[in-house]
Order: structure tokens, then C-alpha cells, then sequence
């Protein structure tokens, strides 16, 4: 019995690196507003994360490291941003060129997120 049990705690042990959060990308806030939330998901799925930002909010000019929680970091995401003001923004389709850690967001709709 002691052998299962020590075999249990070993493989939990084990596994929890796996399910450790991994750095995926710097998102630099360049929007001139505060945001208040933000979500990620990946594009094939209808569930957003939690807010990235915990309890904290995002001024603009500050940037904040972004994890991904799940087995594997999506290669195609989508963004869900909520300002202070109420206002949401969400920018669908993201894809890091290789080598590229910062996503640069700005207010303007139209303006495509650039990656650093």
C-alpha cells in the first residue's frame, strides 16, 4: 500500500511542471487608456481565459508578461480587452512571427497590434 501511495505522490509531483504556467508573449498597453481586463483564448475555442491581469490593471505605457496555463501555447489567438471607460476591444486571429515576444496594441480599431 505505501509503495502505491508513494508511486501516487511521485507521478503527481511529476506532473505539476506540466500544468505550470509558461511565458507566451509581453503585451505593451500603447492604447493611451487603462485596461481594466484582459482575456485570451485560443481561436478554435468559445471560452475566454481568466483575466490576465488579476486584480491589477494595465496603464498605458506599461506592459505585463502573459502565461498560458494550457498543454500546449495556441500558435492562433484571439484578444478580449476591456478599457476603464467600458469600452471593449478584441482583436482576433493573432499569430507571433517566430522569435517575437512583444505584442504592441493601440486604441484605434483599425490599427493592427505590431509584434516586436
Amino acid at each position: 500500500m505505501r509503495k502505491v501511495l508513494l508511486f501516487g505522490l511521485l507521478w503527481l509531483l511529476a506532473s505539476v511542471p506540466a500544468l505550470a504556467a509558461k511565458r507566451w508573449f509581453t503585451l505593451v498597453n500603447e492604447s493611451g487608456y487603462t485596461i481594466d481586463y484582459m482575456y485570451v483564448r485560443p481561436v478554435d475555442s468559445e471560452e475566454w481565459s481568466e483575466d490576465i491581469l488579476g486584480q491589477d490593471n494595465l496603464t498605458s505605457g506599461s506592459y505585463v508578461d502573459v502565461t498560458w496555463r494550457g498543454k500546449r501555447v495556441p500558435s492562433v489567438f484571439d484578444v478580449h480587452i476591456k478599457y476603464e471607460d467600458g469600452e471593449t476591444a478584441e482583436i482576433k486571429g493573432l499569430s507571433p512571427p517566430a522569435n517575437v515576444t512583444k505584442l504592441h496594441i493601440y486604441w484605434d480599431q483599425k490599427t493592427i497590434p505590431q509584434w516586436e
